[in-house]
């Protein structure tokens, strides 16, 4: 943009001058790079994974206590435990818990009477789309049928793994997006104190509490 200034009798004076209009308003979200973190194991992973190896294990002990069976019958014998141990351990991944370096945080709005309305305006205008009116997902009827976007299964707010989920961590969810799927980083588009009332809106949800803004 140029400027000048003129006045009678003197020389008009040209200044230019350069605005950045890129950060005016506010910013879209932005998808974030994938990171692995190590997840928060509870006492019931722990033990499906000791299952797991008990399951693996007592079956080599057993072949090895049994010298007269039969090579088909033994592997029909290990074939199960294996398969046992693997159904352990799947169930044991389901219910593990992902953790971020924000899980001791607690919701600072937590207090707020207002906060989950506040929460509920601005999940209709960020959220809904995605996560649904109920936070179940886009279809809530199949979350996993997700067409547009790939948050699958991860999309619905109120499964036990979402709602395992600690104040802190799904502030950072919000905060930083979700890695691998197109849940974006909402630390731009945001404010803190509307991304904790995002949270304490999605508390709401999973306790059966729809609002409408």
């Amino acid at each position: 943009m140029d400027v000048i200034v003129r006045r009678a009798g003197v020389e008009d004076t040209r200044a230019a001058f350069t605005i950045d209009t890129n950060d005016a308003g506010a910013r879209p979200p932005r998808l974030v790079d994938d990171r692995w973190r190590m997840p928060r194991l509870p006492l019931t992973t722990w033990l499906l994974l000791g299952l797991s190896a008990a399951a693996v294990v007592g079956g080599i002990v057993g072949l090895r206590r049994l010298p007269g069976l039969e090579p088909l019958a033994g592997g029909v014998v290990l074939t199960m435990a294996v398969l046992i141990a693997a159904g352990f351990a799947v169930t044991a991944i389901r219910q593990t818990v992902p953790q971020t370096s924000a899980t001791s945080r607690d919701n600072p709005l937590a207090d707020d009477p207002g906060a989950i309305q506040r929460g509920a305006s601005i999940y209709a205008a960020q959220c809904l789309a995605c996560h649904g009116a109920t936070g179940g997902g886009p279809n809530e009827d199949d979350p996993t049928d997700d067409p547009e976007h790939q948050h699958g299964a991860n999309a619905d707010l109120t499964s036990r793994r979402a709602t395992s989920q600690r104040d802190g961590d799904l502030s950072y969810w919000v905060t930083n997006g979700v890695p691998g799927t197109d849940m974006p980083a909402f630390d731009h588009a945001l404010t803190a104190e509307e991304r904790w009332a995002v949270v304490a809106y999605l508390r709401a949800l999973q306790d059966g509490q729809i609002l409408t803004p």
